[in-house]
């Protein structure tokens, strides 16, 4: 490349770059007295909302003051809440059916912008490129329009041939999104990344049944004392009663998906004395069988939402699912023989364990899992419906969603509730949520640390700003 048209294009990237700061919103204001539930209460209560930059630094009963200083916001109807909680995501997934297909440079951005304007205003990655996420950590944290909040676990932690490396794209692992526990530089390049936890693969089994490389207790036991010498907190990733076993002998700070396996007695006395929380991730693994066979309706009404590429491509997985008789397509694991059937036991036995939690005071987060076939990020309240019919109360739901998300991964002194010292994280919904928590599914409005956020889509300057953050991953990830 001639040295002048280098400098030329360095000026157009600075120059683009510089113009994507964030716009000015109100960031210092009073919400007018309104019906508020905090995430700490037990029902709404009206109050006033005094915030500015640095998050929420009054709350007041009733009235505002005679003569405020800052402007006053109204709404006329609607419930304010806390900005919620997604604390299982991998941002840069697209919703395709066969994993790591239909991803493009503006995938991460468009996740994240449609994970905010829904309501979601701190998410936690949960194992992705480590470069290119920790590059969109940074985005988030100076435009604070363009995404949530943003907390990363880096790479997925594993064992040669284990749990994920068995079937994630090859595209994937050249990028490091899953590295293994015996590599002498995986410690330091988890601190170089700033990560913001530790998530490891705990299982035994492939999707289809076949014995996978394990680890015991003792080979984990240095790596995470380690680990939680730094003070970061370690979750696993477990789906079968061995996992869980594992994940609770060694010290897990929580446990990533709801087990597809019946859990006896000792395992949910050993969870309720740990007081270890779990992520149930339904819609996940429910989706792929569930929209083929029962809600192609819903399917249709989701067709302005995604580009035609994606439409395309959920279009060819129902015509394979039709075709591919009592087991899945092989192209949505890579993998032949996993029977439909089976999938629908294991949502059945994932519901029972869901309510033998609730039962034994089990604590629960809430998370979507990566968007996947018809699990997409626009559309988080599909999981919200599993809950529900899992027994779940809207208390419960909305518990999940705010303060209970919020402790699991360590920062309800930040996010979770509405109050003094918290970012000013809010949701404007048209009712009551303890009432009908489908008024989550449609919010008036989302602040996300005060600014308002719009519903406008990404413009051409984000675009160019995906690229510009993917092939600077690359280059950083090729020269490690």
């Amino acid at each position: 490349m001639h040295p002048s048209f280098r400098s030329t294009l360095l000026l157009i990237v600075i120059g683009l770059l510089s113009s994507c700061s964030s716009p000015k919103t109100l960031t210092s204001f009073w919400m007018a007295p309104m019906p508020v539930w905090d995430g700490v209460s037990a029902q709404v209560q009206t109050v006033s909302i005094h915030v500015n930059s640095q998050g929420i630094i009054d709350v007041i009963a009733q009235n505002l003051p005679a003569l405020p200083t800052d402007p006053v916001v109204h709404y006329q109807s609607g419930v304010l809440i806390p900005g919620l909680i997604n604390a299982h995501i991998h941002l840069l997934n697209p919703p395709s059916c066969k994993p790591g297909k239909g991803f493009v440079p503006t995938t991460p951005l468009t996740n994240a912008r449609q994970v905010l304007q829904s309501g979601f205003t701190t998410v936690a990655d949960m194992g992705s490129w480590p470069d290119l996420v920790v590059s969109y950590k940074t985005l988030f944290s100076k435009r604070v329009d363009l995404g949530p909040r943003l907390l990363i676990a880096g790479p997925i932690v594993t064992i040669p041939g284990g749990y994920p490396e068995n079937w994630i794209p090859s595209e994937a692992k050249k990028v490091g999104a899953v590295r293994f526990i015996n590599d002498p530089r995986l410690l330091d390049d988890l601190k170089r990344w700033q990560v913001d936890y530790i998530k490891m693969g705990m299982q035994e089994v492939s999707f289809g049944g076949k014995e996978l490389p394990f680890y015991s207790e003792e080979n984990l036991k240095s790596f995470i004392d380690q680990v939680h010498h730094q003070g970061k907190k370690f979750f696993a990733h477990a789906l079968t009663r061995q996992g869980y076993a594992l994940a609770l002998g060694s010290n897990a700070d929580g446990i990533l998906h709801g087990s597809h396996e019946l859990l006896d007695e000792k395992t949910l006395n050993a969870m309720a004395q740990k007081n270890m929380p779990v992520i149930p991730t339904v819609w996940v693994w429910k989706n792929a069988w569930d929209v083929p066979e029962n809600d192609l309706d819903q399917m249709y009404g989701w067709r302005d939402q995604v580009s035609k590429k994606q439409w395309d491509q959920w279009q060819l997985y129902l015509n394979d699912y039709k075709n591919s008789g009592d087991s899945f397509p092989s192209s949505l694991v890579d993998e032949e023989g996993i029977k439909k059937n089976l999938a629908q036991q294991k949502h059945r036995i994932l519901q029972k364990n869901i309510q033998a939690w609730k039962e034994a005071g089990i604590p629960f987060a809430f998370g979507t899992d990566a968007p996947f076939c018809f699990n997409t990020a626009f559309n988080s309240f599909e999981e919200i419906r599993e809950l529900k019919k899992a027994g779940l109360s809207n208390k419960d739901v909305l518990n999940m969603l705010t303060q209970n998300a919020a402790r699991f991964l360590g920062i309800e002194n930040q996010a979770g509730s509405i109050q003094v010292g918290r970012k000013a994280d809010m949701v404007v919904v048209l009712g009551d949520p303890f009432a009908d928590i489908h008024v989550l599914e449609k919010p008036v409005a989302v602040y996300r640390e005060g600014h308002l956020i719009t519903k406008a889509p990404l413009g051409l300057k984000e675009k160019f700003l995906s690229v510009y953050l993917l092939v600077k991953a690359f280059l950083k990830t090729v020269v490690s």
